[in-house]
């Protein structure tokens, strides 16, 4: 039976429903489709698309291009096979002079079908990819303007052209870094933090500070998430002496959960850590490693209710042996003894 991990990736790779405070028009639309497992388009099928690149310097236009795939074969297999196709159309635009930063592109893979995939005739018609010709205009006076370069927190390299999910709702823009790791996120006034998704790294928040400049220069150093490497979640924050999560801690795991389905090949350790400062390691049989071990366990039961695979995840206690700060004296460190982590493992 296949899972539907991968069905909630089409609010995660790149977007259709865009942000209400823009206004957006479709100029045009074309529709291509293709042979079983292929992801190729002659040339003169790709000659259609010159229209597309028609005024491309316009500031206002931009290009969306979705694929899908029929049901037979591999749910993984079907999601790269979708990402190929799109790639065609997108190579053939760039060709053409239409810049990157002007393509957004959504990857359904098998999970949105538009027919009926019982039939031939219903298969073809999910091989396709569409493409879309937007112009949109945005009242920059009611939106912040955010210039961020992306650099990799290890080498200090620019994550160089990379397509950038933003996530200020519920749905992602998205954008791609330069040569250089530079990219600008343009976002409405009300927004106070914003959310960064790159393929292979983990998620970074960036907190919006208006106060300063409605033009806002940031560097963004993001982790790799590469076997090993691990990052510390303080805000999934739980009911003393309990494995029950406050409301708050939801919104991070659910952050939690998008980059798993944005990176469906990787799987993780849920580390579960408390507060007990100024005292020997805990015993395995103790309530507070229990309870280290219960609150791993809540998370993973979270995520998995949210759709990621059991098999994704291992959940482990560590009691208090790995405390930040083991003579903690202050809330505030005793608060960030009390955390969960996120490590990768595969």
């Amino acid at each position: 039976m296949k899972s539907n991990t991968l069905t909630f990736l089409l609010l995660l790779i790149p977007f259709l429903l865009f942000c209400q405070s823009k206004k957006q028009e479709k100029v045009a639309e074309m529709l291509f489709r293709y042979d079983v497992n292929s992801y190729k388009l002659d040339a003169d099928e790709l000659s259609k698309l010159d229209s597309f690149v028609k005024d491309v310097n316009s500031s206002e236009r931009f290009v969306v291009i979705s694929s899908g795939t029929d049901s037979v074969g591999n749910m993984v297999n079907n999601q790269k096979l979708s990402e190929n196709r799109s790639k065609t159309v997108m190579d053939y635009l760039l060709k053409k002079g239409f810049a990157k930063a002007k393509i957004k592109i959504i990857n359904y893979g098998e999970s949105s079908p538009t027919a009926d995939n019982s039939s031939e005739e219903g298969r073809r018609n999910n091989r396709y990819s569409r493409v879309e010709l937007f112009e949109e205009k945005i009242n920059l006076e009611k939106h912040i303007r955010i210039s961020a370069t992306l650099k990799d927190d290890e080498t200090n390299l620019p994550i160089a052209d990379s397509m950038v999910l933003v996530f200020h709702q519920e749905n992602p823009d998205t954008f791609y870094s330069d040569k250089k790791g530079n990219l600008q996120i343009i976002v409405p006034d009300s927004v106070k933090a914003v959310d960064i998704f790159i393929k292979d790294y983990f998620f970074v928040t960036v907190r919006v500070d208006k106060d300063k400049n409605r033009d806002l220069k940031i560097q963004v150093p993001v982790k790799k998430a590469k076997i090993g490497n691990k990052i510390n979640f303080n805000d999934i924050i739980f009911i003393g002496n309990k494995a029950i999560m406050v409301t708050g801690s939801y919104k991070t795991c659910d952050k939690i959960t998008r980059f798993l389905k944005y990176n469906p090949q990787r799987y993780v350790e849920i580390a579960g850590h408390v507060n007990v400062p100024n005292s020997p390691k805990v015993s395995v049989d103790s309530q507070d490693y229990l309870l280290s071990v219960q609150r791993a366990k809540r998370v993973c039961e979270y995520l998995t209710d949210k759709g990621i695979a059991e098999d994704r995840l291992i959940a482990k206690g560590y009691g208090n042996w790995q405390m930040l700060y083991p003579k903690a004296i202050a809330e505030e460190e005793q608060q960030k003894n009390r955390r969960v982590e996120v490590r990768i493992i595969k």
